[in-house]
Parts: structure tokens; C-alpha cells; sequence
């Protein structure tokens, strides 16, 4: 199994966990997190289209945009399905996507 994340997902984490760690401890825990989940880029053309999609939310339409990029892409795994209803993609939130492999 390969897991994917846009290199969007990458600055949101380390948003979030700056918040009580040091840099160079959130550096530490993304290098690592790198190694097992290959990063989509977010380029001109996935911006693009993302600004161009019916998605209402807009980085919704980014995650979107770059994982439907890759054709080894399936799944979306999200807490919220309801806003990626105009996927192609299977959306799943993350029991549903154990309860298939």
C-alpha cells in the first residue's frame, strides 16, 4: 500500500504542530513522516484546475485536484465526504478505507 498527502499537507502540519514543539523537533517528525507517503506536488496547473473546480471549499479542491493528478490514486480518505462529493475519486473516511484492504 502507498500513501499519498499533496506537499500542501506538509505546511498545515507543521502549522499545527508548532504549537508546543521546536522547529527543529517538527522538522525531525516530517523528514521522518516523508519517508512512508509520497508527496504530490501542487503546481500552477493544480492550482489551475483547482480554481476552476466546483468544490465550495478551496483547499478541498487542491487535495482534490493533486490526488486525482496521480492515476495510482483511489481513495481519498477524509473525515469529511461531504466535501469531496464532486471527487472521482472512492472518498472514504479512515474506518471504511481499513474495512477494504
Amino acid at each position: 500500500m502507498k500513501l499519498y498527502t499533496s506537499s500542501l499537507s506538509f505546511t498545515t502540519l507543521y502549522y499545527v504542530l508548532r504549537r508546543g514543539n521546536s522547529h527543529k523537533n517538527i522538522v525531525e517528525k516530517l523528514q521522518a513522516l516523508s519517508y512512508w507517503i509520497e508527496i504530490l506536488p501542487v503546481d500552477q496547473q493544480v492550482i489551475q484546475k483547482a480554481l476552476t473546480s466546483d468544490f465550495k471549499d478551496f483547499e478541498d479542491a487542491v487535495q482534490n485536484v493533486a490526488a486525482e493528478s496521480s492515476s495510482e490514486i483511489k481513495y481519498m480518505i477524509t473525515r469529511n465526504k461531504k466535501d469531496f462529493l464532486k471527487s472521482h475519486l472512492v472518498v472514504v473516511n479512515s474506518m471504511e478505507f481499513l474495512a477494504v484492504v
